[in-house]
């Protein structure tokens, strides 16, 4: 059986996760807080962005491309959403 939602379908874009997140992201909004942990440690979202870069810059020079796989084992942590949209 298959159950059918009664809402219509959504259009889902070709893009990749964080282009997607990020493409309203304005000039004003860099320092907003992105992500915060209960210990207040965190990123602004100009800090997470930054950190998305450096990582898949470190994992493309590994060897990590297109198509690879690759595990996160990782505690929710505010590096995590860096890690997860880098892979």
């Amino acid at each position: 059986m298959i159950i059918r939602s009664p809402y219509p379908d959504i259009a889902v874009p070709e893009v990749c996760l964080p282009e997607f997140l990020f493409a309203e992201l304005g000039t004003d909004d860099t320092d907003r807080p992105a992500v915060i942990d209960t210990s207040h440690r965190g990123y602004t979202y100009g800090q997470l962005t930054a950190a998305i870069g450096r990582v898949a810059a470190g994992l493309a020079e590994r060897g990590l491309g297109r198509h690879d796989v690759a595990v996160i084992f990782s505690p929710s942590c505010p590096d995590y959403p860096a890690v997860f949209m880098a892979c």
